[in-house]
């Protein structure tokens, strides 16, 4: 065709409004697939988000489960610790009992010997020699200082040194 009748046509076309309402046809339905396009982007962004808040749900609550159960085995370890030092402490305290009582009885021995070599010294005084006499004597000062030693122990319950001594 010849340039003049393209001319032509348009012209007629646009006196027509036949041209015009085809292009605002193509305008309109080019601005819906817009919306819809839009409309579906949104819908995608929103899924998105709400995906990335149950994430970050989920993870909160892992969290707080995770420190929850830490919390539970610290207070657990705590407490097994607290038990072994009571139960070593009571074992250390038998101990010193029994020592104790092992002292007393050694100076209650001592005593009961003391006792003895006295009224053995006081019988045969006129028959012992001079030398065994006097070590019958030594004796019955030792015994005597056992005896006091051992009351003494036993008074005080537990020395000093029992509390830092080796187990």
């Amino acid at each position: 065709m010849s340039n003049t009748v393209c001319r032509s046509l348009i012209a007629g076309l646009l006196s027509s409004g036949l041209l015009m309402s085809a292009s605002a046809q193509m305008g309109q339905s080019q601005g819906a697939q817009g919306q819809e396009r839009a409309a579906e982007a949104r819908e995608r962004a929103e899924q998105r988000t709400a995906e990335s808040e149950a994430r970050a749900a989920d993870a909160r609550e892992r969290a707080a489960a995770e420190r929850a159960a830490a919390a539970e085995r610290s207070e657990a370890s705590r407490q097994r610790g607290e038990d072994r030092a009571v139960e070593a402490r009571q074992r250390a305290s038998d101990r010193a009992d029994a020592a104790d009582q092992r002292a007393e009885e050694a100076a209650e021995r001592a005593a009961e010997r003391a006792q003895e070599a006295q009224e053995r010294a006081g019988e045969g005084r006129r028959d012992t020699p001079p030398g065994l006499a006097r070590q019958e004597e030594r004796m019955q000062e030792q015994a005597q200082r056992g005896s006091e030693r051992g009351r003494e122990q036993s008074e005080t319950k537990r020395p000093w040194w029992r509390f830092w001594g080796p187990d």
